[in-house]
């Protein structure tokens, strides 16, 4: 039997890349002239939808600019 499939999780089990999700939220959302997520904020919504995400760390944000912020968080990222 040979291996067809390898599955790898990037949210702590192998890299942590909690520093590198805080960097891009941090640019997206300075981009979009909003007040950044403190790291701990951050830590909190590793793991979750990327719209969800930004939903729970700017929950004044909706509609094109919840749109954008998610797709500046891609660029940043």
């Amino acid at each position: 039997m040979s291996l067809k499939l390898a599955i790898f999780d990037l949210d702590g089990t192998l890299v942590d890349s909690r520093k590198i999700i805080q960097a891009a939220m941090v640019r997206s959302f300075e981009e979009n002239g909003l007040i950044p997520p403190e790291y701990e904020q951050t830590r909190r919504i590793v793991g979750l939808g990327l719209a969800q995400a930004c939903q729970i760390l700017a929950p004044d944000v909706s509609g094109q600019k919840l749109d954008q912020l998610v797709e500046s968080y891609r660029q940043s990222f």
